[in-house]
């Protein structure tokens, strides 16, 4: 599974890790957004024995179970690659303004995991704004309420 935003740059995450040879300057800043990016994976991931590492050898994205197991990226659940994805594709705006596009990003999501999905996404990149259409309320309760605006409204302010 490789992650690609669609834009000028073209990005993924090997290509981001790679900048630190070109810009050596941004190594170390590079260095803690990878490691900040692996604590809130592992985050999720920890209970279920799994935590997320580069393989040195091929250089890509692997999980090791406690055991010691490589879990390769297509082994994953749904809901696992979908977590995956969506922090990936926030971690590679690189903390530039975007905007970010979700429909039902809660499908597949265990309801810890959904709790916590907009905490993370803002972490990753405090610049995004974030558009989503949920169709569960656990998606917002860990103190977003404030933030959302039902599309009912706005229709009815059109009026």
């Amino acid at each position: 599974m490789q992650v690609v935003l669609l834009n000028e740059k073209q990005n993924s995450f090997f290509n981001y890790r790679m900048r630190a040879l070109n810009y050596p300057e941004e190594a170390s800043h590079i260095a803690s957004r990878i490691d900040m990016l692996f604590q809130e994976i592992d985050g999720y991931f920890g209970q279920t024995g799994k935590r997320i590492e580069i393989d040195k050898e091929q250089n890509y994205l692997v999980f090791r179970e406690d055991a010691g197991v490589t879990i390769e990226l297509d082994m994953l659940s749904a809901g696992e690659k979908q977590l995956l994805y969506i922090l990936l594709t926030v971690f590679l705006m690189d903390e530039q303004p975007a905007v970010l596009l979700m429909d039902e990003p809660e499908s597949s999501l265990h309801i810890e995991w959904q709790e916590k999905l907009i905490k993370s996404i803002r972490k990753l990149n405090p610049l995004c704004q974030i558009i989503l259409t949920p169709h569960s309320p656990s998606i917002f309760v860990s103190g977003w309420e404030s933030k959302l605006v039902y599309i009912e409204d706005l229709f009815s302010k059109m009026e």
